[in-house]
């Protein structure tokens, strides 16, 4: 399916911008499908700790999510308040931080001068 989206995305698109502008996803590419592996070829067959259970879930249903979550974050970039740190594409916790402890440091030393 990346193949297809980097051959062809305005047909991606065109199967997709239906779906986006009624809200909803088809019950197909949100149903997971259980798949269960043995761990290794040493791993005793007959002991259930041998084999990890994994469920794998639609192509489309996460090409679609992807799609989605980029648009939504172009939108929302725009909309964000400059000083918003949390759930921001490169910022973190830190950043704020960072700036209070050099404001912090910047004022101690108008204050000894």
């Amino acid at each position: 399916m990346a193949v297809v989206w980097k051959t062809v995305p305005e047909y991606v698109m065109e199967v997709f911008n239906p779906y986006m502008g009624e809200g909803w996803v088809p019950d197909e590419w949100k149903v997971p499908r259980l798949v269960i592996l043995l761990k290794g070829m040493d791993k005793d067959r007959s002991i259930q700790r041998s084999y990890r259970r994994i469920c794998l879930l639609s192509v489309m249903g996460k090409l679609f999510e992807r799609v989605l979550v980029g648009r939504l974050a172009r939108v929302l970039e725009r909309r964000w308040s400059r000083p918003q740190f949390g759930f921001m594409k490169g910022l973190g916790i830190q950043d704020p931080w960072i700036i209070v402890k050099q404001f912090l440091l910047i004022l101690k030393e108008r204050l000894i001068m």
